[in-house]
């Protein structure tokens, strides 16, 4: 793959030596996408699954991170490509300065973007009193701030990191903002993504300015 000087880099994580070839496609779109190098990123040590996610942001902190999933999940023995990114938004004024780059360039690719929001006692808008016009103005609104169309949003209630799971499904990479701290209260939505069934998972840090000092002979370059 192309490596152009002076750009951060994209740590790709796969359960695997190396990233497998059928995934090669998908990970040079994905750079192109999110503006950066692809560099191999061992996959993290964990003493056993349910500290596989934990593991996962440690290592993902405040970088790019691309989290693919195992050698046989979801490729069908077929090369992967980017075509539908979904991207779960909460609002925040920090999510959307870190989000919209990456929207803008997927979109002035020709990539699909679907965005979700979760309802939440925290998100929850203060008008919101169910269907009728407080809903509709708040949907508007909601558009108008993400810059999006009349399509190309959902609104749903219920656990976030299972309707991010779901929704997933139909989308062949998962963009999902977090506070790049393992700790944080986001970190635990993020957990829950990671802990089930999901396509490839790009992991965007609201605190991301810029890469720190190439870590020594960790780092394998993706092909």
């Amino acid at each position: 793959m192309n490596v152009t000087a002076g750009r951060r880099r994209l740590h790709v994580l796969v359960d695997a030596p190396d990233v497998p070839e059928l995934w090669w496609p998908l990970v040079g779109e994905v750079a192109q996408v999110a503006d950066a190098n692809p560099v191999a990123d061992p996959w993290p040590a964990a003493p056993d699954e349910e500290d596989v996610g934990q593991a996962i942001l440690a290592r993902a902190g405040d970088h790019l991170a691309l989290v693919l999933p195992g050698l046989d999940v979801g490729t069908d023995g077929v090369p992967v490509h980017l075509r539908r990114l979904l991207v779960p938004v909460d609002r925040s004024p920090e999510e959307r300065d870190a989000l919209a780059p990456i929207v803008h360039r997927a979109r002035d690719l020709g990539l699909a973007v679907g965005h979700l929001h979760v309802l939440t006692p925290r998100t929850r808008p203060v008008i919101w009193e169910g269907p009728g016009h407080h809903a509709e103005a708040w949907h508007a609104e909601l558009r108008r701030r993400q810059h999006l169309g009349e399509g190309g949003l959902t609104v749903a209630s219920g656990d976030p990191a299972g309707l991010i799971r779901r929704a997933g499904r139909r989308s062949d990479l998962v963009v999902l903002c977090w506070q790049g701290d393992p700790a944080a209260g986001r970190a635990r939505v993020v957990r829950g993504v990671l802990a089930g069934a999901r396509p490839p998972l790009l992991l965007v840090s609201t605190g991301l300015r810029g890469e720190p000092r190439e870590r020594p002979a960790a780092h394998a370059r993706v092909r």
